[in-house]
């Protein structure tokens, strides 16, 4: 189960990359491409990647266990097909912040900034928010691996669900 975990897992995270990456380094960062679709395509590389899970299970039922898969192992699968994806899109998350948009950090405060100006939030509640962002960097990507985690447990239960067979 770990052999196909990690292969589904590792194409769920291609696509990850491939979906949600590739277009924000054409671009040049999520302010020429735009912070709504950047945040859409984030959220669809998410999503999409994730229906690996469902092929994960139909080929581990029929190809390894001769068509039989109990909903435990299902959803065992699914889990880890998720995990795998999420350290992958952490891993490239960190890259990309790293070494290829360094100043994403201070141009995404930059335009919540703005947006919360527009939306009449006072000078205090901002800079209350921008200590925040500063101070807990590293939870942006505890948050993205738990989103895909989140995504992946609703797959992997609804294709627990449909393909258990005893």
């Amino acid at each position: 189960m770990i052999k196909a975990a990690l292969k589904y897992g590792l194409m769920a995270g291609l696509m990850i990359f491939i979906i949600g990456f590739v277009p924000l380094i054409i671009a040049g960062g999520p302010q020429e491409l735009g912070y709504g679709i950047s945040e859409v395509l984030g959220y669809a590389s998410m999503i999409l990647s994730l229906l690996f899970i469902i092929i994960a299970v139909k080929q581990y039922r029929d190809k390894q266990l001769r068509g039989k898969i109990s909903f435990g192992k299902a959803l065992g699968l699914g889990l880890l097909v998720s995990v795998v994806a999420g350290i992958i899109l952490v891993v490239g998350d960190t890259i990309y912040l790293l070494y290829i948009d360094p100043d994403f950090a201070v141009n995404h405060m930059e335009h919540q900034i703005g947006v919360m100006r527009d939306s009449g939030v006072s000078e205090t509640e901002i800079q209350a928010m921008q200590q925040q962002m500063v101070s807990a960097t590293w939870i942006f990507e505890v948050v993205m691996f738990l989103t895909v985690f989140f995504f992946g447990l609703i797959i992997s239960l609804i294709t627990a669900a449909i393909y258990k067979k005893k």
